[in-house]
């Protein structure tokens, strides 16, 4: 797991997976999407997809194929949370040691909200 890598990803799927007029998301393929990422190998982001996917930050065509083979169909409301959590210059510049994956992940589960949980944990 590679935070770096992970936030890449859901700052580049909150700027290119596109909604449809019927209110869903146009599949971002992972092919392309590899390419788009050059800080980290194929294999990296591949792995590092395949994360999302299983925290539910992320949701897929086809759940069986092989993670550099699916296409990318949605941004979950866990994936949104931690997209504005990673956005947020304010928390960054307060937290930016403590702000690992794992542990914005647990703040977004708390129900007591990100900067509250931080605060509380990290302060």
């Amino acid at each position: 797991m590679n935070d770096e890598c992970l936030n890449l990803i859901m700052l580049y799927l909150s700027n290119n997976l596109l909604v449809k007029n019927n209110g869903k998301y146009k599949p971002l393929k992972m092919s392309k999407f590899n390419q788009s990422i050059p800080e980290f190998t194929c294999s990296e982001v591949n792995l590092n997809a395949d994360i999302l996917l299983q925290k539910k930050l992320i949701e897929v065509t086809d759940v069986k194929a092989s993670p550099g083979h699916y296409n990318i169909c949605k941004i979950t409301a866990i994936g949104h949370e931690y997209i504005k959590t990673i956005k947020n210059d304010t928390f960054l510049n307060k937290f930016r040691k403590h702000a690992t994956f794992e542990n914005i992940l647990a703040a977004i589960s708390s129900g007591i909200g990100v900067m509250q949980y931080f605060e509380k944990f990290f302060s």
